[in-house]
């Protein structure tokens, strides 16, 4: 407040003076700025690890480390028409998205190079877990379906990867509608959602909203905003002392059931939507209520802290916080909506919540994305429910 004292002071004195004080408080902030940005690279950044401890690491440590290390620099978002945004096409040694926006997905030897087989295409939806944040290309799910059904199941089948991160299904009923619109029916669809669908809720305090504005994202003031060394230094203070233990509180616990019911509600409302869809292009839907942390009892040190969900997303950018004491109690009022609901008697919906909540070993490796062996149990289980979808279809 002094400083735009002085600068009004300096305004009533006269234009030079004026000019002078301006551009001394904007040189100040450029350098405080600047000062920030220092203090984040050198005390907040992850570095690479020293040489002196690298021979002490396990390779599937090395690997862990130069996968995010690739996931940070190289992933990035694109706007899109209707769906709000994609993946940037990237080429990587574990992630690669081809222009379409599409993850690559594990393909048999034999298969056409110029992809003109007559197989079974199979499309696969969800968020950054469908996607396969934190596994490789050949160990996401999509890939894991691909692999059974064509080496164990002995079919002729071409699996999509048409996840996005932080979709929700609202968004891939679209992204569906348009493939449709293009002529690119598939044999069967496949829908894995849950996790955005709640965290959209518990940002918004209602549902039915993408979790990301991605509008206000790349409009110019968002941006210098959010990518400010101030802005962000500060951010950091704050997820790290109980200065920021309340930044984001979420909503009301006496509001959690009615918020709940409405994103079951929602959720309800675009399984119909897709299954309209299904049935006049003759195609049949599969959807799955993915797992998260909050539902499994036996946990480890990685999926401890999980459950606290204190933690920071960085997309574009720009630094996303999750945090509240209600974000767990959300996820488990909106399983036992589901439990409730009209799907739970829809052959097509499986509810997963479940399928974790006695396993003894690791499973999350954040509160809801899961390892790449969990990744194949999903798969498992999906590639069951698919082919007998394509028998039933006579594909």
């Amino acid at each position: 407040m002094a400083l735009v004292r002085r600068l009004v002071r300096s305004a009533a004195s006269g234009p030079r003076r004026f000019w002078l004080a301006l551009g001394a408080a904007l040189l100040l902030l450029v350098a405080l700025d600047v000062a920030a940005r220092a203090i984040l690279l050198l005390f907040f950044m992850p570095r690479d690890v020293p040489r002196s401890l690298r021979a002490d690491l396990s390779d599937l440590q090395r690997q862990q480390i130069a996968y995010y290390q690739e996931l940070n620099e190289k992933l990035r978002l694109d706007w899109r028409p209707y769906v709000h945004w994609r993946t940037r096409a990237l080429e990587g040694q574990y992630i690669n998205v081809d222009d379409a926006g599409h993850r690559r997905t594990w393909q048999p030897e034999s298969r056409d190079a110029d992809g003109s087989s007559e197989s079974s295409r199979i499309f696969m939806f969800g968020g950054s877990s469908m996607w396969g944040l934190g596994a490789r290309d050949d160990q996401t799910i999509p890939s894991l379906v691909a692999r059974q059904l064509v080496e164990q199941d002995r079919l002729d089948v071409a699996v999509e990867n048409h996840a996005v991160p932080g979709f929700v299904l609202s968004q891939e009923a679209i992204a569906l509608a348009r493939e449709l619109a293009r002529g690119n029916v598939p044999e069967v669809v496949v829908f894995c959602d849950g996790a955005n669908d709640v965290l959209s809720a518990f940002v918004h305090h209602r549902a039915g909203w993408h979790v990301l504005a991605f509008e206000e994202l790349n409009g110019p003031t968002y941006r210098i905003w959010n990518r400010s060394g101030l802005v962000r230094l500060s951010r950091r203070l704050q997820h790290r002392t109980s200065w920021g233990a309340h930044m984001h509180d979420g909503p009301r616990l006496d509001t959690l059931e009615a918020l709940a019911a409405e994103v079951i509600d929602h959720y309800e409302q675009q399984v119909a939507f897709v299954e309209k869809l299904a049935a006049a292009y003759g195609f049949p839907a599969l959807f799955y209520w993915q797992p998260v942390v909050f539902h499994k009892d036996e946990l480890d040190g990685v999926e401890t802290r999980a459950q606290q969900v204190d933690g920071i997303v960085h997309v574009n950018g720009i630094d996303f916080y999750a945090q509240g004491t209600s974000f767990g109690d959300l996820f488990r009022a909106s399983a036992e909506q589901l439990a409730a609901s009209k799907l739970a008697d829809n052959p097509n919906f499986h509810d997963l919540s479940e399928m974790f909540r006695d396993e003894p070993t690791q499973i999350f490796i954040d509160f809801c994305h899961t390892t790449e062996e969990a990744n194949a149990e999903v798969a498992q289980r999906m590639a069951g429910d698919i082919r007998e979808a394509l028998s039933e279809g006579g594909g």
